[in-house]
């Protein structure tokens, strides 16, 4: 009897040139893909030469008609593929050549493993590793752990561009869910494929992910995006704490203060920033969600002059420099990493 068969899924849409380096690292792979099915989210530039180009009868090219979005891809792809694991790889990060050897090994070793994923660096458009991403989780995790740690906070510490998940965990937990829960919705995947066994992990890092880069302005916050996180959050919180009211009473009052503190934030930058004058009618939406002290705080700012000076003054220029101190600092770690890791 043979090894489980794996299927690459590589969405893309206008990264033509990045995109030959994926299908390139996929070729390259230790342990061999069964299928690679790439997901146009319709195109306009040479996607469709590039796949051409590899003349690999395991790779499928399909094209959507229209822009159907991120998240509407992946759960296409997932059905459109047939391999008993099922990899979600992006079309703009380097993949070293054991990431499908290692996730698969340890899939392949444990039966009751839905998904595994994998250590990974953290690169500029030019190269640069900026941080080193290394969790501190065991390579076998219960999912009941990872759904608490999870549940603890807005991001998730599972890259989905590492991820390689088991197809029978998928079609058990269903599709991806961007409608209800934004453009975090990868999150609550893992947080429902973690209910129904371990969790994988390679503790060495696999990928070299590509990280988002900032233009000269502060780009609008996607408030729908947060309130669909927030909504997962305490959906989440309910869920593992439904038996247990006082712990999900502290659990759910830690969620609305983290909340209140994120919108007040984002807000403030909305106003100091981005330059937001004029009062919208999106101000008294998004408000209306904070806590009574966040919003007279709020207010309170956006009714004074002083006060705005002295937080564009004062509290600004050292909330940048924590910035840039906590990213020269992941600089410097994962210069050393990688310098201990070359030597060995």
């Amino acid at each position: 009897m043979g090894l489980p068969s794996i299927s690459v899924c590589v969405p893309t849409r206008n990264r033509a040139d990045s995109l030959r380096n994926t299908l390139a690292a996929m070729q390259r792979q230790t342990r061999p893909y069964t299928e690679l099915v790439v997901g146009d989210d319709a195109s306009d530039d040479e996607t469709r030469r590039v796949v051409g180009s590899f003349n690999d009868g395991r790779i499928r090219y399909v094209r959507h008609d229209r822009n159907i979005g991120i998240y509407a891809n992946w759960n296409a792809l997932i059905e459109l593929c047939s391999g008993d694991y099922v990899c979600i790889y992006h079309d703009h990060d380097e993949y070293l050549g054991t990431i499908l050897e290692r996730s698969a090994h340890l899939l392949d070793q444990h039966p009751d493993m839905t998904f595994a994923h994998t250590a990974l660096t953290a690169i500029t458009s030019t190269g640069d590793v900026v941080r080193v991403d290394i969790q501190p989780f065991a390579a076998v995790m219960l999912g009941a752990d990872l759904r608490r740690c999870l549940a603890k906070g807005l991001y998730s510490p599972v890259m989905a561009a590492t991820a390689m998940v088991r197809r029978t965990a998928y079609l058990k937990v269903g599709s991806y869910e961007p409608a209800r829960y934004g453009l975090g919705c990868d999150k609550h995947m893992w947080f429902r494929l973690a209910q129904e066994g371990t969790v994988g992990y390679v503790a060495e890092p696999q990928a070299n992910i590509r990280v988002r880069e900032k233009g000269a302005q502060s780009a609008v916050f996607p408030w729908e995006d947060f309130f669909g996180s927030l909504r997962m959050r305490h959906e989440e919180v309910a869920e593992l704490y439904a038996t247990n009211p006082v712990v999900r009473s502290a659990a759910t009052w830690r969620v609305n203060r983290e909340k209140d503190f994120g919108l007040l934030m984002f807000s403030l930058r909305a106003l100091l920033v981005d330059h937001q004058e004029e009062w919208s009618p999106e101000d008294e939406h998004v408000i209306g969600y904070m806590g009574l002290g966040t919003r007279l705080l709020y207010r309170a700012a956006r009714a004074s002059e002083p006060i705005q000076w002295l937080l564009k003054s004062v509290a600004l220029p050292l909330h940048y420099k924590r910035i840039a101190r906590r990213a020269a600092a992941e600089r410097q770690r994962a210069e050393a990493y990688l310098a201990q890791h070359n030597a060995n």
